[in-house]
């Protein structure tokens, strides 16, 4: 997907997606804590078909201890495959490659953003591990 013939939300839109890929591959939980809606839920279906949900605060907590044992970066490799924007509610599906729990790993992720007063947040999110 180009920046091109983007409209403006849309451009703001892939600049947060594209700005919590980045930062939350250094394990910028300060930054998450910003642009997760304090009522995320996300929604991971691993590979072998198993589901687990979580929380904002299990999320960041998860980030923060990875940061604390010095974990590499993980990779900010990303596909947008789509992106809509409707009013204040955003549409967007990325493929992502990235090593995590020990092994490389092909995800699409769903993420459902609105937009607050302080910007686009991520509302909803929902990871498939496709490889």
């Amino acid at each position: 997907m180009q920046q091109q013939g983007l409209t403006g939300s849309e451009v703001a839109v892939k600049q947060t997606v594209v700005d919590i890929i980045e930062r939350g591959s250094v394990y910028d939980v300060e930054f998450l804590d910003r642009h997760y809606a304090d009522t995320l839920k996300i929604v991971r279906v691993g590979s072998d078909g198993n589901t687990s949900v979580l929380g904002k605060g299990e999320v960041l907590g998860f980030m923060q201890g990875m940061r604390a044992r010095g974990q590499e970066p993980l990779s900010t490799e990303a596909k947008f495959n789509h992106l809509e924007v409707t009013d204040d509610l955003a549409h967007v599906v990325v493929t992502r490659r990235m090593k995590l729990f020990g092994r490389d790993e092909k995800s699409v992720y769903s993420l459902c953003l609105a937009k607050k007063a302080a910007g686009w947040q991520v509302v909803k999110e929902t990871v498939v591990a496709v490889e």
